[in-house]
């Protein structure tokens, strides 16, 4: 599929005019759209039907066909995204153009890029943004919530449980996983019409928590966190009179969540999450009792975490969530300085023990917050007795 729709791309770069590739691309939207809305329960349901009075033969069939529309949908989700994250690329054509590099001032080993290959680059892109517009306006966002909900958790760990079918259970992952993967993405680039406002962004929020408290599988949860993460720091960028009420009612869910997990991956989903969540409740409501609550997970988990980067990851977002000094007062009850002057010697210690087997991301995260450890602790300590606390 992939790569028939590159051919098509490609011919309709070279052979239509504005308003063939339109329609062109409306064609596109429907086909991709199509294969998301593939009504993965009711072929399930007959699976499971066909499993119990079904000859083997027939069976094998059965699960071949329910393959195939999995990873349809899977490929068709993929692409969603892709496509969604191609448009990010536009602005830098600016850059691009306003470099007044020559020919003779490239160095040996420099790729000078031809107009006419630019022009191709800007002709693709200017493709994808008209198909991100076609399939925004088939209602793309709906339609990826639809194709994963608790039935679809409950028909994996069937497949798990009863059928033991590694190929289809690997399958129904993969799905699951585009999908999740798809909605970050598009949580992440459409404006906030296109995601049903504030209230559809907090009702996202509730029911990827919702299955993330269902979810018995450590890679789909890594995926759903991920998801939420998304979410939850757009919904963060708002002032929305529902997010102190979503706060309040979801918090303990999602730091039990954090505490329960044994994922390091999904951890940091989490922590990333409560950082948002922190920063904006300590920005609209810094009296708020839910930052001791987010002070004690926080600490916890740079305290506990067995993996250098897990530390960092909490501790950085301790220096975010508690960066003003209008939560001085949370980090005076809680203790804070006084616990985090006992924890930087062990977590330099770890640093030096952990940080060469750290990866990229993993070690810049590290090494800023190597860098702001003891400065946090200064600045509170003077900002604190400054303001007698």
């Amino acid at each position: 599929m992939k790569i028939v729709t590159c051919s098509i791309l490609y011919n309709v770069l070279q052979t239509t005019n504005d308003c063939g590739a339109s329609e062109v691309m409306g064609m596109i939207a429907q086909l991709f759209l199509a294969a998301v809305e593939i009504d993965f329960c009711s072929a399930f349901e007959e699976l499971v039907t066909a499993s119990k009075d079904t000859k083997d033969h027939e069976l094998k069939t059965k699960v071949e066909e329910l393959k195939f529309l999995l990873k349809s949908q899977q490929v068709a989700l993929e692409t969603v995204a892709n496509i969604f994250t191609v448009t990010d690329s536009d602005d830098e054509w600016d850059d691009v153009e306003s470099c007044e590099e020559t020919d003779s001032e490239a160095t040996k080993g420099d790729v000078v890029l031809k107009d006419s290959d630019m022009d191709c680059e800007k002709s693709l892109s200017t493709l994808s943004t008209m198909l991100v517009s076609e399939l925004t306006s088939r209602d793309a966002v709906t339609k990826v919530l639809a194709c994963f909900n608790l039935k679809d958790l409950m028909a994996l760990e069937f497949v798990k449980n009863c059928m033991c079918n590694e190929p289809l259970l690997l399958c129904l992952r993969r799905k699951f996983q585009a999908m999740l993967g798809c909605l970050s993405n598009l949580v992440f680039h459409l404006e906030l019409d296109k995601l049903g406002g504030e209230d559809g962004l907090v009702n996202l929020f509730e029911w990827l928590l919702c299955l993330a408290n269902e979810s018995e599988s450590k890679s789909i949860l890594f995926d759903i966190t991920g998801a939420m993460n998304s979410t939850v720091r757009k919904i963060a960028s708002l002032n929305h009179p529902r997010l102190l009420e979503m706060y309040n009612t979801h918090l303990t869910s999602l730091l039990n969540l954090g505490r329960n997990c044994s994922d390091c991956l999904t951890q940091a989903n989490v922590v990333r999450t409560i950082s948002s969540i922190g920063c904006s409740i300590a920005k609209s409501n810094p009296a708020e009792p839910q930052l001791l609550m987010i002070a004690e997970f926080l600490f916890r988990v740079a305290s506990e975490a067995e993996l250098l980067w897990i530390s960092a990851e909490a501790l950085d977002a301790i220096f975010d969530v508690f960066a003003e000094d209008d939560t001085n007062h949370v980090l005076h009850k809680f203790q804070m300085v006084e616990k985090m002057q006992r924890l930087l010697p062990n977590f330099l210690q770890k640093c030096r023990e952990q940080k060469k087997s750290c990866n990229g991301e993993q070690r810049l995260i590290v090494s800023t917050v190597q860098s702001n450890f003891a400065r946090f602790i200064s600045y509170k300590k003077s900002s604190c007795v400054d303001k007698k606390i």
